[in-house]
């Protein structure tokens, strides 16, 4: 019997005599599952919720693979999917936590995902499947973050995953000398990440009870503007069947006052990264401890306010091939069902003058500021009669203004 064979059997049995120790309710491993990348061992929570933690879907990004689209995945024997893997390295918070998610590990070596799966789910139930993105400006975020956990969700009969993808400047970074290995295209790593988990999802997910036709995807702030972007790309064409954009549902556009740089633009950047390292080219920036590239990155999220260099999407002629008006004007986008929508008021509340307001004087003196010679159109539809009134209809002027209005 070869190894790997050994080491389903011995899961087999410990999943068989080992439930409970001392009393205690421990999680019970579950046999392996064999899918592209190798055999994957998980467990069962005390919910009875199946449970892979730390499937790897892309090799680590690292080395030579710095600033590579992602590569397949590996292995031999059995992989323990039994814990969460390190969040993607990124610019740490001035808090007394070491990032903005909590006291986890982080490491270049991320590209790991989570798979939650009801009780009673197996291979051929045909589950739908939820696959969320997080948030973070594509410079921090976590798929490690509890409130971000499937448990709930395959509780109620869904199959859940989320994923860790690069981000910053080990993310999204252009150059051309990338350009020149690539084959012409060059950044956009974090999402091409994304992209290769939906590939791993779609080519795995029913041995784990998923059905891959019924693939939703979702996301918010910049999870939203992810899930965005994978509905532009022709590389994510036939991989989700619906998605959902919270908090973040604005897409780019001339059309609509913006445009994503185009790859020349952003290899500029990329130039300008390599002289702030004092680098001589690639070769030696990926030979770089990350922490010295992060070091020149800028970051302006959750109390930090460090200045640097900022990397982010762009139209790269490959997972981006042209603006997304172009490729909307050609019918080469993922035609699917959308939901967008915000997450309360988000951060609409902070951004607005009107949630200063305590008084209906004041309330009605800043929508005159705001809105001037429309000031009295405003007022008509966000009326308020009592200074208690203010609050409550301050908020919801400001969400329908910010994140509700993206979303329409």
């Amino acid at each position: 019997m070869q190894k790997w064979q050994w080491g389903i059997v011995a899961l087999c049995i410990i999943g068989l005599i080992a439930p409970t120790v001392r009393g205690q309710t421990v999680q019970t491993p579950i046999a392996a599952i064999q899918t592209t990348g190798g055999l994957l061992a998980g467990k069962v929570l005390s919910s009875g919720v199946k449970a892979w933690f730390g499937v790897p879907f892309a090799k680590p990004p690292v080395d030579d693979l710095r600033w590579r689209p992602p590569q397949p995945m590996h292995w031999q024997g059995v992989w323990n999917a039994d814990r969460k893997m390190p969040e993607c390295i990124q610019v740490l918070r001035p808090h007394d936590i070491n990032n903005y998610f909590g006291e986890e590990a982080t490491s270049e070596n991320c590209l790991y995902m989570n798979i939650w799966a009801p009780p009673d789910s197996h291979a051929g139930s045909n589950l739908p499947v939820i696959v969320f993105i997080y948030g973070g400006g594509m410079t921090i975020g976590s798929s490690g973050m509890a409130l971000y956990g499937g448990e709930q969700v395959a509780k109620r009969g869904a199959v859940f995953v989320n994923f860790n993808y690069r981000l910053g400047i080990l993310g999204f970074m252009a150059h051309p000398e990338l350009t020149k290995e690539q084959g012409g295209h060059s950044g956009n790593y974090g999402f091409l990440d994304q992209n290769a988990a939906l590939k791993w999802v779609h080519e795995n997910i029913a041995k784990f009870g998923g059905d891959p036709s019924k693939v939703l995807i979702m996301g918010q702030s910049a999870g939203a503007r992810s899930v965005t972007a994978q509905i532009f790309s022709p590389l994510s064409k036939g991989l989700f069947s619906e998605a959902v954009m919270s908090s973040g549902c604005s897409w780019v556009s001339a059309d609509f006052g913006g445009r994503e740089p185009i790859l020349a633009q952003a290899e500029q950047v990329g130039l300008q990264i390599q002289k702030l390292l004092g680098a001589s080219g690639i070769s030696e920036m990926r030979q770089m401890t990350a922490d010295k590239i992060l070091g020149v990155q800028a970051e302006f999220q959750v109390g930090a306010n460090r200045q640097g260099v900022r990397t982010g999407p762009i139209i790269d002629g490959y997972f981006t091939p042209m603006s997304e008006m172009d490729i909307l004007k050609a019918h080469e986008n993922s035609d699917v069902p959308i939901i967008a929508s915000s997450n309360g008021d988000d951060l609409d509340s902070g951004r607005s003058a009107l949630t200063r307001a305590k008084t209906v004087a004041q309330y009605k003196e800043i929508a005159r500021k705001m809105y001037g010679k429309n000031a009295a159109e405003f007022l008509a539809l966000y009326p308020v009669s009592s200074d208690s009134a203010v609050s409550a209809m301050a908020h919801r002027a400001a969400e329908d203004a910010g994140m509700q209005g993206a979303a329409r």
